[in-house]
């Protein structure tokens, strides 16, 4: 019996006298960071901090949606299928130019046309200032998903504060609104528009839909 089969055995009887009837779940190193102990630090690959899974383009094949978490990229794999007992093939395509360091996507109707939309936005200095793109505008961004094309529209983009004599340990910005680990898409005051609710080190934030203009006073 290996290491992985007798971790599982072990998950297994566990569970029989602690728990419901559940599935158990081994987890499986694929990727993910390692640690260089010559430089005393990690290295991130190339993968993503953040997919989404879906059919970009309308042609019936799932595309993946990536955004690079400590480097800049976003942008989406188109899937074409398999033929003639050839592998299945994926051919990137770039959405946008942006400041980097996405760390979540959403698949969102925002506009309520009865069509996904795409939600993210740059997360303030994940590495405390030490990753490409780090002191690069803060944003906040949905995309309108047209057939393969993105339609970018901004919720907020502010620019960093920088000071020099603070290495990089500066201050968080006021206003400067980016994104967590996590972005809430929901009708918060249920006037059936949804809400944007994104949180982070550059703080809470709730985007109220007031929804087409024009439109009434903040509060009337």
């Amino acid at each position: 019996m290996n290491a992985l089969q007798l971790l599982s055995a072990i998950l297994v009887t566990s569970c029989s006298f602690l728990c419901a009837v559940e599935p158990v779940f081994v987890p499986i190193k694929i990727d993910g960071p390692v640690h260089d102990p010559k430089k005393g630090t990690f290295w991130y690959g190339p993968f993503s901090e953040a997919a989404a899974v879906f059919d970009v383009n309308g042609d019936g094949q799932l595309d993946i949606i990536y955004g690079h978490g400590h480097a800049y990229g976003l942008g989406w794999l188109e899937q074409t299928p398999a033929t003639g007992g050839a592998a299945r093939k994926f051919r990137e395509h770039e959405i946008a130019v942006l400041p980097g360091q996405f760390h979540t996507l959403v698949l969102a109707d925002v506009n309520q046309d009865g069509h996904l939309d795409l939600v993210t936005g740059k997360r303030l200095r994940p590495h405390a200032g030490t990753d490409p793109s780090s002191f690069d505008p803060l944003g906040l961004f949905w995309f309108e998903i047209r057939g393969g094309a993105f339609v970018r529209h901004a919720l907020s983009y502010n620019h960093l504060p920088w000071y020099s004599e603070k290495e990089r340990r500066n201050p968080p910005p006021n206003y400067a609104i980016g994104t967590g680990m996590s972005i809430l898409v929901v009708d918060v005051n249920q006037d059936g528009k949804v809400d944007i609710v994104v949180g982070g080190k550059s703080g809470l934030y709730l985007f109220m839909n007031r929804g087409l203009p024009p439109t009434s006073p903040f509060g009337g």
